[in-house]
């Protein structure tokens, strides 16, 4: 038997969702809104400018989301990698020289 769109209030949601039982639609646009004005304050501090210490978030969504974003520590590759990568050498190839010639670059 499968069970869709059950009410909040009922015994089966709040036994399969326990997390997500006390969280009615009022509660989670509260949480929302404060989430905003949280987020609007720590952004006009220096720590938000300078983006540190940010704020954690509330409500059933935002549990599992952490307050340091993805990829937020990754190293700039060297340009040499790169290039290496995207099959371009230091030496100009024949057309980027010849154009460089006409739009005298």
């Amino acid at each position: 038997m499968f069970v869709m769109f059950l009410d909040r209030k009922s015994r089966l949601f709040q036994q399969l969702h326990p997390d997500k039982a006390d969280w009615t639609l009022t509660n989670r646009l509260l949480a929302m809104v404060v989430n905003c004005l949280r987020l609007l304050l720590w952004s006009k501090s220096k720590d938000g400018q300078k983006n540190r210490k940010r704020p954690s978030m509330i409500g059933p969504d935002m549990q599992d989301k952490s307050s340091e974003r993805k990829g937020s520590n990754v190293k700039a590759a060297p340009l040499s990698r790169i290039k290496a990568a995207l099959g371009r050498g230091d030496d100009l190839d024949d057309k980027s020289r010849k154009l460089r010639n006409v739009f005298g670059r």
